[in-house]
């Protein structure tokens, strides 16, 4: 199963891949607007963390197996926000990275990691 996930970093090297986060989204055009209306504020902030500063914002596409959803947070957060068409995934599963692009310049961007494990950075709603 395809899907994306928006990462703020100044750039990949910044980014943890041996703990990469479980939130995903099915659909590239949800997690696109909401980059944008994230842009849109003049101060803003992802999981409590002030991002503003970052230089780069990263969209990855990635290929998961759909035994590593979790299906109960899935369901719970496409009941809360259902136009954010969020996948939750379990802890410590493996992902391929198809593909990574700039947000910023619209250009994929040169990778040398090809897969990511989920970690343990979970939202204390999700079981």
């Amino acid at each position: 199963m395809e899907l994306f996930r928006i990462i703020y970093a100044d750039s990949l090297n910044e980014v943890d891949f041996n703990n990469f986060g479980n939130h995903f989204s099915s659909n590239e055009d949800a997690i696109c607007k909401y980059f944008a209306d994230t842009l849109a504020k003049s101060s803003f902030s992802i999981n409590g963390c002030d991002n503003s500063d970052k230089e780069e914002k990263f969209i990855f596409i990635v290929e998961v197996d759909e035994k590593d959803i979790n299906q109960e947070a899935t369901e719970e957060s496409n009941l809360y926000y259902p136009d954010e068409f969020e996948v939750v995934l379990k802890e410590n599963s493996t992902i391929k990275i198809n593909e990574v692009w700039s947000l910023v310049t619209q250009e994929e961007v040169e990778k040398d990691v090809t897969q990511a494990n989920t970690g343990t950075r979970i939202d204390e709603w999700v079981k």
